[in-house]
């Protein structure tokens, strides 16, 4: 496991609210940014679960928060303000 990841966007938003990432914004992408430590990492796996295929596997967040558009884009706003 290496020592740092990236969410974007409304994988960010999401990742913020249950962690504390360090937040940016991403001019390439055009979405916020969540930049994760493995320990960050290591506390989502708990909610997320494990998908098997036969090329390779890779673990999906099981959201246990409702996730509302005008949270988001309040949030997304304030980064835009103090990337």
């Amino acid at each position: 496991m290496l020592g740092a990841y990236q969410a974007f966007g409304w994988s960010a938003y999401y990742v913020d609210m249950v962690t504390n990432p360090v937040l940016s914004y991403s001019d390439t992408m055009g979405m916020p940014v969540a930049i994760l430590a493995k320990r960050h990492v290591l506390y989502l796996r708990q909610s997320m679960k494990m998908v098997e295929h036969v090329v390779h596997s890779y673990y999906r967040f099981q959201l246990r928060l409702r996730i509302a558009d005008v949270g988001y884009k309040r949030w997304e706003e304030k980064i835009l303000i103090n990337p």
